[in-house]
């Protein structure tokens, strides 16, 4: 048995609170600036009646007009269990709320049903204080306008009530009530938000090292929204892992903590698995988006080989993709599938990925071709891009699909040494398989190199590869990148120690391959093409493969280069990768007189360092 009688105690906190919020200015503040206060005071009492005793007033609105004439805290408002215990929300009869009512009527009370109008009129009489009310029920009310905003009006005529009043149009009420509408986190941050510099770092530099094919451009959006915000608007987990990763990078450039990439990345998982209802919307655009994102953020933010965070969100890539192939027939958004595949190409010769995402995709025929891709960009393309580009696609996609089937017969061979011991004779008819298997793929590789170059070269009608169009020149210098780094992995990393007994000829094409690569590279970086990371790998492999000093030590310089502008930790642990290769190699030479025994990847699993380079 409860005994409750109000017994009502009233502390002033103010001086505690302004004390400690001695940031916030006040200054202007008809509330908390007193000289503010005495002049709208004295304003408005000379335009305005004096209203009678606070205990006295019968609607919210007065009781607020009378309070903005004192200082705060002179009047009170209280509820109590009585106040909610007559609404429908707080019982399951009607029976009930008429037992709960007094039985008696108070003085001063009338019913509500009788005069017509709210019960938020009504207070207890048995306050002494009469700048208290207690009220007997609780209805809540739209807020008025203050009083010195004027609302726009219209006619609006009740079917009702055809000779209805005059009411505010709703979008001015809301303007006057300075009620907005939700806008969202994107939003937001365009108007100089919290995130707005996450925003702009995502714009100037995220942007442009993932937008590479896309209908902004080679070299992204320099700087205004790409396709990924404008979908970012309409999807918030989408903008939260944009933010994400943009907040990473900038962490990283800045040497301080995640604290904001933890934070939007957080919020960006729960709220899109929230969204993920049904199979449509696992295919939607959004869903594409965010998981490209939450992958690349995964990777970038990987240090250790047991960092494998990222494989899920490519697993989901991979069934979103298709989902998205069998729906549209295709992959729409053609540079986000390439993309990906070059993510698990790469990380799957680096011995980091097994590279399912792109034998699924080749073996379901979801690749799209250079057609396609040409298709997709038809709007964006002038005419030379558009007699050159087919062909530039076909040779970088050819390249691709062979670099992919070496990777996946490297890590078969691996597989079969480790099941082995490494016990297969070098003569052995095991071994001398596995020589054919690698010099079938090496030779297509060359005739696919050989096969497209003069066409390539008699469309452009050049002298060079750097007379073709931004975009083609991107296109075709990735694909030269991974030829060659493709030839250089063949005869040095398929497995373990497989540089033992090399020929002349094969020794000949890696010092050529390690030319060209070094080369290439410091064009890249030479004229700030750095949102070209393909080159990475690339680089690590010439690095590796070099008899000479100085070209390593132009390797390691390349590999800084590109690390100045990375947005995450992968680059960084490919040079530390490529730093301990070459201290095995150094201690090799000197033990044995030559470094053909260190084998890169047994180093970075002993080193436990995460070396999946991914273009970024």
């Amino acid at each position: 048995m409860c005994d409750y009688s109000p017994r009502l105690i009233f502390r002033d906190d103010t001086p505690r609170v302004i004390e400690r919020m001695q940031e916030v200015s006040v200054e202007g503040s008809n509330v908390w600036d007193p000289q503010q206060r005495v002049e709208e005071r004295t304003r408005r009492r000379s335009s305005e009646d004096l209203l009678p005793p606070f205990n006295s007033l019968t609607t919210d609105e007065e009781r607020e007009r009378q309070a903005e004439l004192q200082s705060p805290g002179t009047y009170h408002v209280v509820v109590n269990h009585e106040s909610f215990q007559s609404l429908p929300e707080y019982t399951e009869e009607p029976s009930i709320i008429s037992s709960r009512r007094p039985s008696l009527p108070i003085p001063g009370i009338e019913d509500e049903n009788e005069r017509g109008i709210p019960a938020l009129k009504i207070q207890t009489t048995d306050i002494d204080d009469p700048n208290v009310i207690i009220l007997r029920k609780f209805e809540d009310c739209v807020r008025r306008i203050p009083s010195s905003t004027t609302a726009k009006t219209t006619k609006v005529i009740s079917p009702q009530n055809p000779g209805s009043a005059t009411v505010a149009l709703a979008d001015d009420l809301t303007t006057a009530l300075g009620i907005t509408s939700p806008q969202s986190p994107l939003q937001a941050a365009r108007r100089g938000g919290h995130d707005a510099r996450l925003l702009d770092h995502y714009r100037k530099f995220i942007s442009p090292k993932i937008v590479h094919l896309s209908q902004q451009g080679p070299y992204g959006s320099g700087g205004i929204e790409d396709s990924f915000e404008q979908k970012a608007d309409e999807f918030p987990p989408l903008y939260h892992a944009m933010m994400a990763l943009s907040a990473l990078s900038l962490a990283h450039r800045d040497g301080a903590q995640n604290v904001d990439a933890l934070q939007h990345y957080q919020q960006a998982l729960p709220s899109l698995n929230a969204t993920l209802k049904s199979t449509s919307d696992l295919s939607s655009d959004g869903a594409l988006f965010t998981n490209l994102f939450l992958l690349l953020y995964e990777i970038a933010a990987a240090t250790h080989s047991g960092d494998d965070l990222w494989s899920p969100h490519l697993n989901q890539l991979l069934t979103i993709i298709s989902l998205r192939c069998q729906r549209f027939g295709h992959e729409p958004y053609t540079f986000i599938l390439w993309f990906v595949c070059i993510i698990d190409t790469t990380a799957l010769l680096s011995s980091s990925g097994n590279g399912q995402f792109v034998q699924t995709i080749l073996d379901n025929d979801f690749l799209p071709m250079s057609s396609l891709a040409v298709d997709s960009l038809l709007e964006s393309l002038n005419p030379k891009e558009r007699e050159i580009l087919p062909p530039v696609l076909r040779f970088n996609q050819q390249i691709f699909v062979l670099a992919s089937q070496i990777g996946h017969l490297a890590r078969e061979l691996r597989a079969e040494d480790y099941a082995t011991n490494n016990m297969l004779s070098a003569g052995g008819i095991d071994m001398i398989e596995r020589y054919n298997r690698i010099a079938e793929l090496r030779r297509a590789l060359r005739h696919t190199w050989t096969s497209s170059m003069p066409s390539i070269a008699l469309m452009r009608g050049m002298d060079n590869a750097s007379d073709l169009q931004p975009r083609a020149l991107g296109v075709f210098e990735q694909a030269c990148a991974l030829f060659r780094a493709t030839i250089i992995f063949s005869h040095t990393s398929m497995y373990a120690a497989q540089r033992v007994g090399t020929g002349p000829d094969s020794i000949e094409e890696i010092a050529f391959c390690v030319r060209e690569t070094l080369k290439l590279a410091q064009s890249v970086v030479n004229f700030q093409r750095t949102q070209l990371r393909f080159m990475a790998f690339p680089i690590f492999m010439a690095g590796f493969a070099s008899d000479h000093n100085n070209e390593k030590m132009l390797a390691l310089e390349l590999m800084r280069s590109l690390e100045e502008e990375s947005m995450g930790l992968n680059t960084s642990m490919i040079r530390k990768l490529l730093e301990s290769v070459y201290e095995r190699q150094s201690d090799s030479l000197i033990n044995t007189g030559h470094s053909y025994m260190v084998d890169w990847v047994e180093i970075m699993a002993e080193k436990g360092l995460q070396a999946v380079n991914f273009g970024i």
